[in-house]
């Protein structure tokens, strides 16, 4: 559960349960665990306990909706302990590669409890941006783009908020 809530990944459990953890990053993950044992956990304590000291730890230090809490849910969701988490939270980590002359793909970590992402991209002066609604996966191909032009791309799930990621000129 650790190791996933400091890096992240995607599998299926034990259970037979896909899931999906975006990495929070070594010192958040360190603050939640650290609270859980300092505030929360007491000496008989089962995985059931721990998760719900870990998830209310996140809480405390990240607040009530915050995606920390839902990495933290996705996480012991992974080890088979706890549902996965319903926040539906900011779409994480977009990336852009396969960088082309007109075109690009676009990643990011998915939010589990999405329906669908709204995509936006624009050329970087540009006032106005162009909107693709129901996305359906934590991914865009993107063609027809100007070559040598530097666009702005956002992303966010139905109920997130807006995540922004540059690409380069090509």
């Amino acid at each position: 559960m650790f190791f996933l809530l400091v890096t992240g990944g995607g599998g299926t459990n034990d259970n037979g349960d896909p899931y999906t953890v975006s990495g929070l990053n070594l010192s958040a993950a360190e603050s939640i665990l650290y609270r859980t044992n300092a505030v929360y956990l007491f000496p008989s304590a089962q995985y059931a306990d721990w998760r719900t000291a870990c998830i209310n730890a996140a809480a405390d230090l990240y607040g009530a909706t915050s995606n920390e809490i839902a990495q933290v849910e996705n996480a012991w969701y992974a080890v088979g302990i706890g549902a996965a988490s319903s926040i539906c939270s900011t779409p994480l980590s977009p990336t852009a590669f396969s960088i082309h002359s007109a075109s690009a793909r676009l990643l990011w970590n998915g939010v589990p409890a999405a329906a669908s992402y709204k995509f936006q991209y624009k050329e970087q002066s540009a006032p106005d941006w162009t909107l693709i609604s129901n996305v359906t996966g934590p991914f865009y191909f993107i063609s027809g783009l100007t070559p040598k032009t530097n666009y702005k791309f956002r992303v966010r799930s139905v109920c997130g908020r807006v995540r922004k990621v540059h690409l380069p000129p090509s």
